[in-house]
């Protein structure tokens, strides 16, 4: 159910056989999870990232012993952990990241015997995270990614810490305490693990052992090429990444004010970081974006880390023929950070798709570039700032961001073509300089707040050809100007609060979808609705909904000349047509009616449109 119009938890108790659910982006109203939630005893995998859960993830959660992956990444849950996580012995994922818990990690979190993966990072959160110190989870065997960094764990890590770990000689195991403020040193017997990647940059570390350093294949090998440098830079030292690294051609560089290992910045004023220049190279630029984007925690980050490879065999990169970057395509890829202004430096990027990731931009020096495409939906862009300079950006996905643009005038963005701001909250009119965005061709701006009337000045977006504005609360009649829009093929205004009579729309020879449903449109339905459209298009399939309004009279016998008629007109007091429907309409459904129903009763009848709810799973 992930991705659908899903408010309410009520009725979920009743799933008692339910083993996998997801509800993953969802904007719950009921935003804690109810008592009865934790009656679903049979579950293995519940994920519901992005959706709004708030409250405390409370002590019930024992009971639901059958769980094998528990996500829920990026919603508003705070408080402490629940000590009873610890009961859940046959979980193998635990997701908690980005939430806003306090507290120190329960010592029961030790008792997770399969567990492989933990995460509780804290990134893109206000706030100090998880404090107290950091557990030795040296009962658990199986593990391979433990994340928990940008919190405030304080004190030594364990010298018993992960001493448990079941393959010490064959597996890779990922450590992530970076940016927290721990103290100490290294534990030695880390060393008895041959491959681990430690990410422990930025804390209060006071020692690195020599039997910590000569762990060549640590650090993906970084370790046999740089010694100790490769796991953090001594102190007096920094780097922008806190440690060297030969790929992406960093080392540490003298800063005398310093005094731990693993420092990232230099407040000494004669400092100079050698790992940055202004003539960065495609491949320190695209290095630049790996590490501020959290490259490492990437699900699928293939070809990135590793120093013998081109950016063009970097996953989720395409190339010209020149080999220069064209495309970055790294949707859902847990993709954290910022995009870095550098990124705009890349001289023939034409498209960026980072959707579906907790991601914000810096936007400075995008004049400069030729980006044409921005997927961007998703994201956690929390400022429309700077993104007018970019003079070749033609289209733009910025849905489900949370931006507050409450006033903010969007039409100067005069050279987009295709504009899609779905769930973004403008809170106003529509302003009447959309007239001036004559590139337009598809503006999707759905759930975004507006209301009054919809301006004339859109009768001057010639080249318009889809607009959807469901879901707001727009009034008043529909402007004239809608039925001088030649390109227009798709109209949705479903679920406004439109009133006045219906225009026909009989010139807009090419509108083959057209939603007005649920509004407030009084008097008959044209006797010459969509006339060009059907006269020159007889045999093709048009869809009209116009249910859920006020409308009156009869149905036109015009609309006899569509061989092929999906039409909506319930909820509504429409009259009964003189003879029965083509073959064709309805998607050609109407064949197995019951033989004596008209198809008036069937194209009129009122439908069921609840909002889907969990109370039927």
């Amino acid at each position: 159910m992930s991705g659908t119009p899903t408010r309410k938890w009520s009725g979920i108790g009743g799933g008692v056989n339910l083993r996998v659910l997801l509800l993953d982006n969802l904007e719950m109203s009921e935003t804690e999870l109810p008592d009865e939630f934790y009656s679903l005893t049979n579950l293995i995998q519940f994920e519901a990232k992005s959706s709004y859960i708030g409250g405390s993830l409370g002590s019930k959660i024992g009971d639901l012993e059958n769980l094998e992956n528990l996500n829920l990444y990026y919603n508003q849950l705070q408080g402490k952990l629940p000590t009873e996580l610890g009961k859940l012995k046959k979980l193998k994922k635990l997701e908690l990241s980005e939430n806003m818990f306090t507290g120190h990690i329960p010592n029961e979190l030790n008792e997770l015997i399969s567990l492989t993966d933990l995460a509780i990072h804290n990134r893109l959160r206000e706030g100090d995270g998880l404090t107290g110190p950091l557990p030795s989870f040296d009962k658990i065997k199986e593990i391979t990614s433990l994340t928990l960094d940008s919190n405030s764990l304080t004190g030594d890590i364990p010298d018993n810490f992960l001493a448990g770990f079941a393959y010490k000689r064959s597996k890779r195991i990922f450590i992530g305490l970076s940016e927290n403020l721990l103290s100490g040193g290294i534990p030695v017997t880390l060393a008895d693990i041959d491959h681990v990647f430690l990410d422990v940059v930025g804390n209060k570390i006071t020692g690195l052992d020599a039997d910590v350093c000569a762990k060549v294949k640590w650090m993906d090998g970084e370790v046999g090429k740089g010694g100790c440098n490769a796991i953090l830079c001594p102190p007096k030292t920094f780097s922008y990444i806190g440690l060297s690294n030969s790929f992406v051609n960093v080392t540490c560089t003298k800063c005398s004010s310093n005094e731990f290992y693993g420092a990232m910045e230099c407040d000494d004023d004669e400092s100079t970081d050698n790992n940055v220049s202004n003539g960065q190279s495609e491949r320190d630029i695209m290095v630049e974006f790996f590490y501020a984007t959290g490259g490492k925690f990437w699900v699928n980050n293939t070809g990135w880390d590793s120093n013998g490879n081109t950016v063009c065999e970097f996953h989720g990169v395409k190339c010209n023929d020149e080999g220069k970057v064209r495309t970055i395509r790294l949707p859902n890829n847990m993709l954290s950070g910022q995009v870095p202004s550098s990124t705009w430096m890349l001289a023939y990027l034409n498209k960026l798709n980072v959707n579906d990731n907790p991601i914000d931009f810096d936007f400075d020096g995008i004049e400069g570039s030729d980006l044409n495409v921005l997927f961007a939906s998703n994201t956690s862009m929390t400022s429309f700032k700077g993104i007018k300079r970019a003079k070749e950006l033609r289209v733009l996905d910025i849905s489900l961001c949370p931006l507050n643009l409450k006033g903010t005038d969007f039409t100067y963005l005069l050279q987009v073509q295709f504009l899609i701001m779905n769930n973004v909250p403008f809170d106003g009119r529509i302003p009447t300089q959309l007239g001036s965005m004559t590139d337009l061709t598809s503006f999707y701006c759905s759930n975004c707040g507006f209301y009054g009337n919809i301006p004339t000045e859109i009768g001057n977006l010639s080249n318009l050809e889809k607009l959807n504005l469901r879901n707001n609360l727009l009034s008043s009649k529909l402007p004239d100007e809608l039925g001088g829009l030649k390109k227009l093929r798709e109209l949705i205004l479903k679920n406004n609060a439109i009133s006045g009579e219906l225009l026909d729309f009989k010139d807009n020879e090419i509108l083959f979808d057209l939603d007005l449903s649920d509004n407030e449109f009084t008097g008959s339905v044209p006797s010459n609705l969509l006339k060009d459209l059907i006269d020159q298009n007889a045999n093709k399939l048009i869809d009209i909904d116009l249910s859920f309004n006020q409308l009156t009279g009869p149905i036109p016998k015009s609309l006899y000349s569509a061989k092929k008629l999906n039409i909506d007109l319930g909820g509504n007091a429409i009259g009964s047509l003189e003879e029965d429907c083509p073959a064709g309409w309805m998607r050609g459904q109407l064949k197995h009616l019951v033989v004596m129903q008209s198809c008036a009763n069937h194209i009129s009848t009122q439908r069921k449109d609840a909002h889907p709810n969990l109370s039927n799973v």
